[in-house]
């Protein structure tokens, strides 16, 4: 037995009753506004969510290189809560290299052993939310050894990157490195 509506149709070809057509509309306008404002409220998250995803990756690959090159280190002539001195080798050239994170950004300046390296230096970080006594940047072990057998790095960048109206929280990386070829000679 076919349907009340399918039988309608047949037998009388007056069409949709206006009723039935308004309705008809209603709900589809109800279905399409809600499509909309889904859409709208994505393309208003998104770029925060993108900015978000650029501010960890740019903090990311900084500390990468921060602590792949402080495991190189073969001497630690300074270490503070903020800035860590070491003596590198890199590609047969033995460096000071200096990473001061005390003005909000890490910046790595080198220069040749037993000399101050130049003022200035590359940003490596930038938007450091830390580094002050209660939530420093780099934590030694054992505590007030010089040169320490372990050193943490916590990097804290704000999630809003650049952005005025991004997330208001803040994203916090960290890693851990043993200074094993400290006090190594070749």
């Amino acid at each position: 037995m076919r349907p009340l509506w399918s039988r309608r149709l047949r037998d009388d070809e007056s069409g949709f009753t206006l009723i039935e057509l308004l309705v008809a509309t209603t709900v589809g306008l109800l279905v399409a506004g809600a499509a909309l404002a889904l859409v709208d409220s994505v393309a208003r998250i998104a770029p925060r969510d993108q900015e978000r995803a650029h501010a960890i990756r740019e903090a990311q690959v900084g500390l990468d290189r921060m602590t792949r090159e402080l495991r190189q280190a073969q001497s630690v002539n300074g270490a503070t809560s903020t800035l860590m001195d070491i003596d590198v080798t890199i590609g047969a050239v033995t460096l000071r290299v200096i990473y001061d994170c005390s003005r909000a950004r890490c910046v790595r300046r080198q220069g040749m052993p037993g000399a101050e390296p130049p003022s200035g230096g590359e940003v490596v970080i930038d938007r450091i939310l830390n580094g002050a006594a209660p939530d420093p940047v780099f934590v030694y072990s054992p505590a007030g050894s010089l040169p320490p057998d372990h050193v943490e790095v916590s990097i804290a960048v704000p999630a809003a990157g650049d952005r005025k109206d991004g997330h208001a929280h803040s994203v916090v990386l960290d890693d851990g490195l043993a200074l094993r070829n400290v006090g190594l000679t070749r």
